[in-house]
C-alpha cells in the first residue's frame, strides 16, 4: 500500500520550521494532491517547497483557519523514486510557546489523490499525519563564521547564529547585534559595533556587507540577541 506521511520536525516557539512530506511508493507514482489541517493558533503556514524537479501549486486560502491543500506533479512520463522519499516541505511558524503541534490529513480544499505514470488514479492511500513538541526558544549567545569575501568593492561576512545551548539557530524574527575586535580575547570596551545592520539570508544566516578596509579580513565577530 502506498502512504504519504510527515516525517520529524523540531519546533521550537517563534521560529520557522520545515516539515518533510514522504511518500512510500512503488517508483511509478507522477502526481499526488493532499491536505493537510492544523491548529492556526499553535503553528502559522509559510510556505510549500516542493523537491528537485517536482511542480507544485498549493491552495493556501483557507491558511488562517488552518487548511491548505498541495498539488504536486513531476514531468509527464516521469515518477518518484521507488521506496520511501521527500516530495515536499511544509512551512510553519510556530506561535504557541509551549505544548505540541499536530498536523493531520483532511479532505479540503482539493481532492486527495495519487496518479501513476499513465494516469491512473491511485484508489488505495494510506495518510499519516504527525504531533511534535513544542521546544523553548534560547537566546543567541555567540556564532561562528561561515564564510567571507570579497564582491563589488565590500567585505561580505557571514556568520551562524549560536544559541545559549551551543545549537546553530535561525536569525529570522530575531533581533541581534554585530559587534567587532581585532583579536578574540579582546576586552569588552575593545568590542564594537560593526557599523552595518546584518540581512538575514533565506538560510537563516547573518550577512554583513562591510565597507572594504585593510583590516576587515583579519577581525573578529560577536553576535548577541537583544
Amino acid at each position: 500500500m502506498r502512504r504519504i506521511r510527515l516525517g520529524w520536525a523540531d519546533l521550537v516557539a517563534g521560529q520557522e520550521v520545515w516539515v518533510p512530506v514522504l511518500l512510500s511508493g512503488y517508483g511509478n507514482e507522477n502526481a499526488l494532491a493532499f491536505n493537510v489541517e492544523f491548529d492556526p493558533g499553535v503553528i502559522e503556514y509559510t510556505g510549500l517547497k516542493a523537491a528537485a524537479g517536482t511542480s507544485q501549486m498549493e491552495n493556501n486560502l483557507a491558511a488562517q483557519e488552518g487548511r491548505v491543500g498541495v498539488l504536486l506533479w513531476k514531468a509527464a512520463g516521469r515518477a518518484v523514486p521507488s521506496g520511501e522519499c521527500s516530495v515536499a516541505e511544509l512551512g510553519f511558524r510556530v506561535k504557541a510557546a509551549v505544548g505540541s503541534a499536530k498536523i493531520r490529513f483532511g479532505s479540503r480544499p482539493v481532492d486527495s489523490l495519487i496518479a501513476t505514470v499513465d494516469a491512473q488514479p491511485v484508489t488505495t492511500v494510506e495518510f499519516e499525519g504527525g504531533e511534535w513538541p513544542i521546544a523553548q526558544r534560547r537566546r543567541v549567545v555567540g556564532g561562528q563564521m561561515v564564510s567571507q569575501h570579497m564582491a563589488a568593492g565590500r567585505w561580505n561576512v557571514e556568520l551562524q547564529a549560536i544559541d545559549s545551548a551551543g545549537v546553530p539557530v535561525s536569525a529570522v524574527n530575531r533581533s541581534i547585534r554585530v559587534h567587532s575586535a581585532n583579536r578574540l580575547d579582546a576586552n569588552d570596551a575593545e568590542w564594537t559595533p560593526v557599523g552595518v545592520a546584518p540581512e538575514v539570508t533565506p538560510l537563516g544566516t547573518l550577512r554583513l556587507p562591510l565597507p572594504q578596509s585593510a583590516d576587515q579580513a583579519s577581525r573578529f565577530y560577536r553576535i548577541r540577541e537583544e
